[in-house]
């Protein structure tokens, strides 16, 4: 379990790193990050695992797919937040049109993946 912590940690620091560093002007609506080479695990979730609401409003505005889904799991950004309590990237996520019924490759949604990590206001805020 370490480990895996460790190399998110790792592979997210990269990832945002790269986007920190790319150009695209504020105001150009059409550019879409949806994944990156590592591990393919799209930027926006990587925002959402680290609780970053401002580089998720971000990549909200620049029309990042709010449903994108890991390669490795199936989970999506709505999944991470819910995974990891965070009540207020839930509530960003779902008022931005995050479908909380979504299912990981493991068959779960976002409120099992609230349950299984004992987070109970994410939970309540998804029932």
């Amino acid at each position: 379990m370490k480990n895996l912590v460790y190399t998110f940690g790792i592979i997210a620091t990269m990832t945002l790193s790269s986007v920190a560093n790319a150009h695209v002007h504020p105001t150009d609506k059409s550019a879409k990050v949806e994944t990156t080479n590592i591990k393919n695990v799209a930027p926006l979730s990587i925002a959402v695992a680290q609780s970053d609401l401002s580089t998720v409003r971000k990549f909200i505005s620049f029309g990042a797919d709010i449903e994108v889904k890991t390669e490795v799991n199936g989970m999506t950004p709505l999944m991470y937040a819910a995974r990891f309590n965070n009540v207020d990237m839930i509530k960003l996520l779902l008022d931005n049109g995050a479908d909380k019924e979504a299912v990981s490759k493991l068959g779960f949604t976002a409120s099992k993946y609230a349950e299984l990590s004992g987070a109970t206001a994410a939970l309540a805020l998804l029932k």
